[in-house]
């Protein structure tokens, strides 16, 4: 894509939709850090009625490593507050979020005669990472209320090309109810599963013991641009359409249990990690998205199949790696030091 078009295309979160005024509920019910987390995942199973047709909490419990009684104690609370409920459908149970899709009927609010979206993208990718079980354990709400922060304040920095946010170590403690700096440092080796960390401000003190020790004064977050959705070079129906059959019949035959969440997980995966960086190999693009994918389920099936009792709870981030390990390696073996090159003045172009 030139330059001209790309000034028309609007990069945003790739993720599931989480209402402004749903979360300001919660915060007033104080929700537990598991109530939180299975919202989350309803949010991300729901169509755009609200309605959850193939919802298990058992899965979830399997793919976020979370015990069921711990999901099921934080499902209860939503439904006592009324944030979810039982309804039938041509004479079958379902899961209902209430007020999903009144609320999301209207995509904009009003605010003192300005329109802004009422709502804010969490990446799916999120659920690939031990972020949200680590926080479940340390009962920590305000770390949960701190990370869906960032992805609203992001939504909005991006459109503005800025990638980063700076927090100074004070706001930092204000914002996770935290005294300690020990704990906040403990909460940014959290966030670096989702997010890039810097140190921008510090200071190295001797201690009493002549040991040095550096102190914190601001972070910098940055936003990983491998979570940004452009639908104009990424339409996912289109790599559904190209690669969804191939990898369906491919999990069937190795035998690994898969869900139509799974599948979207591989795919988003791939296109995260693979078509991001060949999208600007003009020439080589196609060649290069076809021999990583089939190299990578080689590879996998290989792993696979020589370990008998072998079992992959998250696919969609055991692929995510395998493709991240390849990628690269493919590219060295596909193409030469120019094409690398011009492929990446053109992504420079791309995104000034």
């Amino acid at each position: 894509m030139n330059k001209s078009n790309s000034k028309h295309t609007e990069l945003k979160i790739e993720g599931f939709r989480f209402n402004y005024q749903l979360m300001e509920r919660m915060k007033m019910c104080e929700m537990p850090a598991s109530s939180w987390v299975v919202f989350l995942t309803l949010l991300s199973d729901t169509d755009s009625r609200g309605i959850l047709r193939t919802y298990s909490l058992s899965e979830w419990s399997e793919t976020l490593g979370i015990s069921y009684s711990t999901l099921y104690s934080g499902f209860k609370m939503l439904e006592r507050c009324h944030f979810v409920e039982e309804v039938i459908i041509n004479d079958l149970p379902y899961l209902k979020i209430n007020e999903y899709e009144e609320l999301n009927s209207s995509q904009e609010v009003s605010y003192r005669d300005k329109k802004s979206l009422n709502y804010f993208n969490v990446p799916r990718s999120l659920f690939d990472t031990d972020i949200l079980k680590s926080l479940v354990h340390k009962h920590h709400v305000s770390g949960i209320l701190f990370i869906l922060n960032l992805f609203n304040r992001f939504r909005n920095a991006i459109r503005k090309k800025m990638m980063r946010l700076e927090y100074t170590m004070t706001k930092l403690k204000e914002l996770l109810g935290k005294r300690d700096g020990k704990d906040i440092r403990e909460f940014m080796t959290i966030l670096k599963n989702v997010f890039d960390i810097e140190i921008i401000e510090c200071e190295e003190r001797k201690c009493k013991d002549d040991k040095m020790q550096i102190r914190v004064y601001k972070y910098s977050i940055i936003f990983r641009s491998v979570y940004l959705q452009d639908p104009d070079v990424f339409n996912f129906r289109q790599l559904m359409g190209k690669y969804g059959e191939s990898l369906t019949h491919f999990l069937d035959t190795v035998g690994l249990n898969h869900t139509k969440k799974d599948t979207r997980d591989i795919l988003i995966a791939f296109r995260q990690e693979v078509m991001a960086k060949t999208t600007h190999f003009e020439q080589k693009g196609d060649r290069l998205l076809r021999d990583i994918f089939m190299i990578s389920l080689s590879s996998i099936e290989k792993q696979f199949t020589s370990l008998h009792q072998h079992r992959i709870k998250k696919l969609g981030a055991y692929f995510r790696v395998t493709f991240r390990d390849w990628v690269n390696k493919v590219m060295e073996w596909d193409t030469t030091a120019e094409e690398r090159i011009h492929a990446y003045l053109r992504e420079l172009q791309f995104n000034t």
